[in-house]
C-alpha cells in the first residue's frame, strides 16, 4: 500500500475520532497510531492532510481530545511546525490555550513552535476565558436564567465549586432533568439562545467561552461536563480511577501493537518484502483492527 493510500486511511480514522458521539476508543486507537507511526511517514501524511482545508477542523477536533503525555508529545514533534500551527489555529481560543499549555508541560520548545504565546501566556489566556465565562454565567443567573440539570448537578457535582455548577447549568437545556430522568423527548428540550432579555428588559449575550449544548449533540451531559471541567480546570471525583483505567487500556494497546509489528517483522524478515511494507501501514492496520474489535 502506498503512502498516499495510508494517508487516506488515516484521514478517515481522524474524521471518525473527531465526529464520534463517544469517541474514546477511536481516540485511544488514533493516539496509539500517532505514537508508533515512523517519523517520516507521520510528517508526510500530516503535511498532505493539512493542505486540505476541510480536514483541519477534524484534525484539531481529534487533537484536543487526545490525552497528552510524553509519548504523544514526542510524536507531535515529528510534525512540521507550520502544520502544527495550522492545526491549533483551528481550535477556539480556550481549547488552543489548554492544548498548548499541556504540551508546554512536557516540551516547552515544541509549545513555542506551535504558538509563540505558549506557556505562561497560554495559561493566562485560559484563565481569562474562564473568568469571562464565570462572570457571564453569574450575570445570566442574576437576570433570571434557570439552570438546567439540577438533579444531575446534585448527583455528580454536589461538592464542586459554584463556577463549575453554573457553567454546566447554563450549558444544559433548562428542562434537561425532565429528559434525563423523565419522559421528555429530546425534540422537546429547551436549548439555550445566544441572547437573553433579563427581568429589566436588558439584553445579555452569552459569552463566547461559555459552552452551550445544541440539538446536534447526542449527549448534553457529557459535552457540558467535559467542556466546563476543561475550561475551569476541574477534576470530577473518580477522575484518577478513570484515568488509571485509560492508562491500562493504552498500555494494553501498546503491547498489542508491538506484537502486531513483531509478527510482520517475523513474516517478512530476510525476504526483501519488508522494505515494501511501511510501518505506517502496520499502524493503520492496527487502528482498524482495534476499531473492528470494539464494534
Amino acid at each position: 500500500m502506498s503512502l498516499g493510500a495510508i494517508g487516506d486511511a488515516f484521514k478517515a480514522t481522524i474524521k471518525n475520532a473527531d465526529a464520534a458521539a463517544d469517541g474514546a476508543q477511536a481516540i485511544s486507537s488514533l493516539t496509539t497510531a500517532f505514537k508508533n507511526m515512523p517519523a517520516d511517514d507521520l510528517s508526510s501524511i500530516m503535511r498532505n492532510l493539512t493542505k486540505q482545508p476541510e480536514m483541519l477542523s477534524s484534525i484539531a477536533g481529534a487533537f484536543k481530545k487526545m490525552p497528552i503525555d510524553s509519548g504523544l508529545v514526542k510524536a507531535l514533534d515529528n510534525i512540521d511546525p507550520s502544520d502544527l500551527k495550522k492545526i491549533v489555529g483551528k481550535m477556539d481560543s480556550a481549547d488552543r490555550a489548554a492544548f498548548i499549555s499541556k504540551v508546554d508541560g512536557f516540551d516547552p520548545a515544541l509549545a513555542k513552535k506551535m504558538d509563540p504565546s505558549s506557556g505562561t501566556a497560554a495559561s493566562r489566556a485560559l484563565e481569562k476565558a474562564a473568568d469571562a465565562a464565570r462572570a457571564n454565567s453569574k450575570k445570566l443567573i442574576a437576570g433570571g436564567l434557570i439552570l438546567g440539570g439540577g438533579i444531575y448537578l446534585n448527583n455528580k457535582y454536589k461538592d464542586a465549586e459554584e463556577n463549575i455548577k453554573n457553567c454546566i447549568g447554563v450549558c444544559l437545556p433548562d428542562n434537561w432533568d425532565e429528559h434525563a430522568y423523565g419522559s421528555l423527548e429530546k425534540s422537546e428540550l429547551n436549548y439555550r439562545p445566544l441572547t437573553y432579555t433579563d427581568e429589566n428588559g436588558e439584553e445579555i449575550t452569552v459569552d463566547e467561552n461559555q459552552p452551550l449544548c445544541s440539538n446536534v449533540m447526542d449527549n448534553c451531559e457529557k459535552y457540558c461536563s467535559d467542556q466546563c471541567e476543561e475550561l475551569h480546570d476541574y477534576d470530577a471525583p473518580g477522575i484518577d480511577l478513570a484515568k488509571g483505567a485509560a492508562d491500562d487500556a493504552a498500555d494494553l494497546a501498546g503491547d498489542l501493537f508491538k506484537s502486531f509489528t513483531d509478527l510482520f517483522s517475523g513474516i517478512f524478515s530476510g525476504s526483501g518484502i519488508a522494505s515494501m511494507v511501511s510501518l505506517g501501514l502496520c499502524a493503520l492496520m492496527f487502528v482498524f483492527l482495534v476499531i473492528m474489535m470494539m464494534t
